[in-house]
């Protein structure tokens, strides 16, 4: 498997998870994505801000352009349009690592105090999501929210891809010995 292979699926997966946080996000009350913690970044809206801000800031260090994604968010809930941000930012970091090379991902980029490769700041921006989506999911629990909470490990989603593609080969095969 190359880098960018491998890249593109660490992406995926990462949008897949965000995906799957808002979904339980959605139903959790505004009021208590505001409440005041003493851990993450203070509370569930906040540090769910802040991974948003994160992956944009890093698309536009890894691909120099500034990611418009405020535009047609219509809604005065900041949780609402933190969502919002974080999936559209997931989906553009897909994008992103669908179009770069090999070689651009060995590339160094950053600032002159925080020089690196394109393929470790991906690395990290994804890992940093998983971190911190982590705190959203305990702040959660600690509120004493019993939401169902899907996984959103590395592991899960290969598992439930994987089971989705032998899903559908199995029915191929089905057909095909039908035939």
């Amino acid at each position: 498997m190359t880098a960018a292979v491998f890249l593109g699926d660490f992406a995926k997966f990462n949008h897949w998870a965000n995906t799957s946080m808002v979904n339980w996000l959605q139903e959790l009350d505004p009021v208590l994505a505001e409440q005041p913690f003493n851990a993450g970044f203070g509370s569930i809206a906040v540090t769910l801000e802040h991974i948003a801000d994160a992956q944009l800031n890093w698309l536009q260090t890894l691909s120099g352009n500034i990611p418009n994604v405020e535009r047609e968010i219509s809604t005065d809930s900041s949780l609402q349009r933190n969502c919002i941000r974080l999936l559209r930012g997931s989906q553009l970091l897909v994008e992103y690592v669908a179009g770069i090379t090999e070689q651009e991902l060995y590339t160094t980029i950053g600032s002159d105090d925080h020089l690196d490769t394109r393929f470790n700041f991906l690395v990290h921006v994804i890992n940093h999501s998983t971190y911190h989506r982590g705190q959203i999911v305990l702040l959660t629990r600690l509120l004493g929210q019993t939401l169902e909470i899907s996984p959103t490990d590395f592991d899960a989603y290969n598992w439930v891809v994987r089971e989705a593609s032998d899903r559908c080969w199995r029915g191929v095969r089905q057909v095909l010995e039908r035939s």
